[in-house]
């Protein structure tokens, strides 16, 4: 049965001084996934989220959390919405635990329990006691996740939460990213220029453009497409341009000792029957795959991510 959209964007558009910032866009996010959220410089995110999180009014369309508009039941809707941006603000000259316990006062039904289960959720339990002025980037990233947690919501917006994080750190958020998704049922939306750390957090990506959304897919459907280019260094590259010339469905093209052709992957081993059946002698075979930073730079005409 499919699950019911945690979000649901629902022809959103935002217009500021006459000029349509986000042009009627359209997704769902859903319980347990982690969607990214990428675009050019001014595309239209940070309008997106602030709309979403209730910061900025809708001009038209409608935004539902867990069902609950945006519009008509905002208190409702916010309840079930954790977020942080960048790096969270903390006291640093208190602790961790101290953090936790004066923002738990700011919400309903936060008791000592629940302020337990998310420090274990995000492993601060070592180090809670201590100042957060002691506290690395890293920990402060996961005290703050583990503050937009206490409330319990369905949904997590985490607007660039590695940045500034070392390799190890970005690793660590990654893994408690998917943990919160996997094992806690939320619904995360994360906004960030690293799409290496994209790919391996996210289950889907959207990618806006001048307000409008270019498409909304799986990662693995982003990175690896139906058809790829295939390299055949073969001897003679002429004749062997001939015999392949039926398959695919473009023209092989030359490249000095090499057959360029765009083939699916169960192709790519007909392909080289064939060849070896005419007697072309097959030096190498290379899939030249598109990177997804290349797949996101064609989509968006070629522009920065950010």
């Amino acid at each position: 049965m499919q699950k019911q959209p945690a979000v649901e964007i629902k022809q959103v558009t935002k217009v500021i001084r006459g000029r349509k910032i986000i042009d009627n866009i359209n997704f769902s996010i859903y319980p347990g996934e982690v969607f990214g959220f990428l675009g050019p410089n001014g595309a239209g995110k940070t309008t997106t989220i602030r709309m979403i999180v209730g910061l900025m009014g809708i001009t038209d369309g409608e935004i539902l959390i867990k069902g609950n508009s945006i519009k008509t039941s905002h208190g409702a809707a916010m309840k079930h919405i954790g977020a942080i941006v960048e790096n969270p603000e903390m006291y640093k000259y208190l602790s961790g635990y101290l953090n936790l316990v004066h923002f738990a006062r700011m919400s309903d039904n936060v008791d000592k329990k629940r302020i337990d289960e998310v420090i274990e959720l995000v492993g601060l339990k070592n180090r809670i006691q201590d100042k957060v002025k002691t506290y690395s980037l890293g920990m402060r990233q996961r005290l703050g996740i583990a503050q937009a947690l206490l409330h319990s919501p369905d949904v997590l917006i985490l607007d660039e939460p590695t940045n500034g994080l070392d390799p190890a750190g970005i690793r660590e958020m990654r893994h408690y990213i998917r943990n919160l998704a996997e094992k806690e049922g939320l619904a995360v939306i994360v906004s960030s220029h690293l799409l290496s750390e994209m790919e391996l957090m996210c289950d889907r990506i959207g990618v806006l453009q001048h307000g409008k959304m270019l498409g909304v897919q799986q990662v693995h459907e982003l990175s690896s497409e139906q058809t790829q280019m295939v390299s055949f260094q073969v001897e003679p590259a002429e004749q062997a341009a001939i015999i392949l010339r039926d398959m695919g469905s473009k023209k092989p093209q030359m490249k000095d000792d090499k057959v360029l052709i765009e083939l699916t992957r169960d192709e790519i081993p007909v392909a080289a029957a064939k060849l070896t059946k005419e007697a072309i002698n097959i030096y190498g075979i290379q899939a030249e795959t598109k990177t997804l930073e290349d797949t996101f730079l064609e989509l968006t005409g070629g522009k920065e991510i950010v």
